[in-house]
């Protein structure tokens, strides 16, 4: 459904979005935690966009160029951004300062699509520029 999110305050931290279950397994506000996790199961009509959110400021010019965020995107099997099949580990994607305007709390990093006219392949991964 239009305008679902998935995050600390969704009540179960999961919901249904594109057809499929978006749940937060693992949120990581103090870093002492390990990675923060989010599975995406059985996508089949819609889009869901990943972005990252600054919990508790804004992320600035200087703070992403000494610390960026680095999202790892993976799935069971689906397609890259070059078109190319991927099973497993999809891409790596970091915050840089040119791609991230200065003063907001959030950062998109891209999206998942499904279905994928046209090619056997259930969902696309879209990293955004």
């Amino acid at each position: 459904r239009s305008g679902a999110s998935v995050g600390w305050s969704t009540s179960g931290r999961s919901d249904v979005i594109a057809g499929g279950q978006v749940t937060l397994d693992v949120d990581n506000w103090s870093g002492l935690y390990g990675p923060e996790t989010t599975q995406f199961m059985d996508l089949n009509d819609g889009t869901v966009e990943v972005w990252v959110h600054h919990y508790d400021d804004y992320f600035t010019e200087s703070q992403v160029g000494e610390h960026p965020a680095t999202v790892d995107i993976f799935c069971y099997r689906c397609l890259d951004d070059h078109s190319e099949v991927k099973e497993g580990f999809v891409i790596s994607v970091t915050q840089t300062t040119q791609s991230l305007p200065s003063g907001k709390n959030w950062w998109k990093v891209g999206e998942f699509a499904a279905p994928d006219q046209g090619t056997g392949v259930r969902v696309r991964w879209t990293t955004c520029t």
